[in-house]
């Protein structure tokens, strides 16, 4: 995979700009034709001279992406320019200022223009804000672009600092970027929010003004305060339920930058200093709870911005059954944002619904299958809850249907196999014949499932079915009976592992995280996948050769658990496509080592050949106990060793998921598949198995002088 540009880099140049004063018409101006040098290297044979239009220089969109380092697609009937980094796509559309990062939209300051028949992309002084270095020599005219300069401290977090080089850049899309705050989840729980907003809110000419204050209160609408007028926002909602609101002419003038609100309506809001320069931008995003419903609106004083929220009524809750099952219908202003916690013990089904007034419903007696009562409670200003309570606990499903929620009782098909509320355990009596000797277990942790084979046909004993349970992170029970093996399938709502004991009356299987049950763990990230083919060359995809050597050190390490004691995870198992910003968080959550293997490229020069292995320095190293210098040593010494590759040797470099790790990392380049002799390699499959172990005894040695500190 070619080392290419960040695409932070890239939306810079794209969206550089300098203001040359010059003639307001274009002009190439063949007498003093303009300069282009990026990174120290002057751009000849252009496919179009740069020219000025409107007092900006516009710039070949293929000369400076590919000067970059990045791959340029152009597409006549969309009239679309593609520019694809080793993690990144961005899409730049002729005459229109939104650009997409990963297909998210970012504003750009000016438009891409089809200029003589060339695609021609705008400069801007973002790229001075994002770092990089821009020069304009008048005498000489001469455009120079640094990409590679960058004063910016990683560790900056000072957002009222007026020097735009200091400034974190929240959620611009661009998350390769110094000091972008990225997000690393959303809560949608399947259903989306709502904009409901009326206001119309019209911009207006007003000084520049600060933004002094956030109020989120939980439960409560969200309040942002301005020391004078603000002149314009713009509102947009992501598909991942995240509310962006950018606030135009303002300065961010606060301590606070996150506020963990985890309320039923708002689960995080953060705030930075989105932009400088031309205008200065504060911008917030409010990372919103499922179907919640809610308006932007600005005082009369234009001094108040505030989130409010509109709270769903419910207006009738109804109840019906017949010989097959019961029904519990909820119908509100708008369908019902609901979660179900079936309680055992107590022989109720909660039904909680975040943000909404029951009204006057109190309490109706019923008679079902298994319904008996069903009453409704206000758990707090703005959580209602309806509880159902059962003669015994049946199985449940959901509907939905324009506003409302059906909640379905069905008869439990399973028996003998219970839960312990109290311990969080699923229990399953020794008289059922089951001893824990023939059990097998399969750990499909990428699927939220755990499958307990038990060695031979029970269905007589247990029967089949799904159990509900909502409990300490297992969602339900399902035992199924086929080519006489009967399986537990236990589905869970996070990643967990599983212990499994006996004693004279019961076998029990109880939920703990990974870290309680694995004392040492690595996640394995085979690169791309999905629609991500990463590189190619030579009859290979990266994509599918990282994912067979992942896949094989997996193996390894399960082979050899019981020795060892290592735990291997892996973002991937599959060819599944993997968010590139899902991979670090994935690993910090679960893991004591992150390992990323990729294939490496060069366009340009089909002889680049042999092994590169990366790391990034972190402020986490001293508190890990190992360097992660340290560790690209090791990695990179056991792979020269074992596949006699071309040395290119240990090298730091800001990749996402170097950067966003906080356990020691390790990013691996193999090999080039761009270079026949290398490539060649990959199509042995003994060679990937040598990669494999390689990468495995690198784990071991890692851990034989690494004891994670949890």
């Amino acid at each position: 995979m070619k080392k290419l540009k960040y695409i932070k880099k890239i939306m810079a140049i794209a969206g550089l700009s300098l203001f040359m004063g010059t003639a307001n018409v274009v002009s190439a101006n063949t007498n003093n034709p303009i300069s282009l040098i990026v990174d120290g290297q002057i751009i000849v044979n252009m496919d179009a001279p740069p020219v000025i239009l409107n007092d900006f220089t516009y710039v070949s969109a293929r000369a400076v992406f590919e000067a970059a380092g990045a791959a340029v697609f152009w597409d006549e009937a969309t009239t679309q320019v593609t520019v694809v980094t080793e993690t990144d796509t961005v899409v730049l559309t002729i005459d229109d200022i939104i650009a997409f990062v990963n297909d998210l939209p970012v504003h750009m300051p000016e438009p891409p223009r089809m200029i003589n028949g060339r695609t021609m992309i705008p400069a801007r002084f973002t790229a001075e804000a994002l770092g990089f270095e821009v020069d304009w020599d008048e005498a000489q005219r001469v455009v120079t672009i640094d990409t590679e300069h960058n004063s910016t401290s990683s560790n900056n977090t000072n957002v009222t600092n007026n020097n735009s080089n200091d400034l974190p850049i929240i959620d611009d899309y661009d998350h390769s970027g110094e000091d972008t705050l990225d997000i690393d989840g959303f809560y949608t729980n399947g259903a989306l929010a709502r904009d409901v907003s009326t206001q119309n809110i019209s911009s207006a000419n007003h000084p520049e003004t600060r933004i002094t204050a956030l109020q989120a209160p939980a439960g409560g609408n969200i309040v942002i305060s301005a020391s004078s007028e603000i002149s314009r926002i713009e509102t947009f909602l992501l598909a991942d339920n995240r509310l962006v609101i950018d606030i135009y002419n303002a300065e961010l003038n606060m301590n606070q930058h996150e506020f963990w609100v985890h309320s039923s309506t708002v689960g995080r809001i953060r705030i930075a200093q989105n932009q400088m320069v031309p205008e200065k931008i504060t911008r917030v995003v409010v990372e919103l709870v499922g179907a919640v419903e809610f308006a932007v609106n600005l005082s009369s004083d234009r001094r108040t911005l505030s989130i409010d929220f509109e709270k769903n009524e419910i207006i009738d809750i109804s109840f019906d059954t017949n010989n097959l099952a019961d029904y519990v219908t909820i119908t509100g202003t708008s369908q019902p944002n609901i979660t179900i916690f079936p309680i055992n013990s107590l022989s109720v089904i909660l039904i909680d619904m975040p943000h909404t007034d029951v009204g006057g419903f109190t309490n109706q007696l019923v008679s079902g299958n298994f319904a008996s009562r069903i009453f409704t409670e206000r758990l707090d200003a703005n959580t209602s809850r309806v509880t159902i309570v059962v003669r015994e606990m049946p199985s449940h499903s959901i509907t939905r249907s324009g506003n409302s929620v059906t909640i379905r009782l069905s008869t439990p098909t399973y028996e003998n196999i219970s839960f312990n509320d109290s311990r969080g355990e699923i229990v399953i009596p020794r008289s059922t014949g089951l001893s824990v000797s023939s059990i097998r277990t399969e750990d499909r942790y990428y699927n939220l499932q755990y499958v307990i084979s038990l060695g031979g046909n029970f269905s007589d004993v247990l029967g089949f079915g799904e159990n509900i349970i909502n409990h300490g992170g297992v969602n339900s029970v399902v035992i199924n009976t086929i080519a006489n093996n009967t399986t537990i399938t236990i589905n869970t709502s996070r990643i967990l592992a599983f212990n499994i004991r006996e004693d004279a009356e019961n076998i029990y299987i109880t939920p703990v995280l990974p870290r309680e049950k694995h004392s040492r763990i690595v996640i394995l990230d085979p690169g791309h996948g999905g629609a991500d083919p990463g590189t190619r060359g030579h009859g290979l995809i990266e994509k599918e050769v990282v994912l067979d050597i992942s896949n094989r050190v997996l193996a390894l390490l399960d082979a050899s658990y019981h020795i060892t004691g290592i735990k291997g995870y892996a973002t991937r198992v599959d060819d599944s496509t993997v968010n590139l910003f899902d991979r670090a968080p994935f690993a910090n959550e679960l893991g004591d080592l992150f390992v990323s293997i990729h294939l490496n490229a060069s366009e340009t020069n089909p002889n680049a050949n042999g092994t590169e292995t990366y790391f990034y320095s972190n402020i986490s190293d001293a508190a890990s106990g190992i360097t992660r210098r340290a560790l690209a040593e090791i990695f990179h010494r056991n792979m020269l060793g074992a596949l006699r590759l071309n040395d290119r040797g240990v090298r730091e470099a800001r990749f996402v998921v170097l950067r966003d790790t906080t356990i020691p990392s390790v990013f691996l380049e193999i090999a080039f598949l761009t270079n026949q002799g290398d490539a060649q390699r990959f199509h042995s499959s003994d060679f990937r198995q040598q990669a494999a172990v390689a990468i495995y005894e690198s784990i071991l040695e890692t851990f034989s002088v690494y004891t994670p500190r949890r």
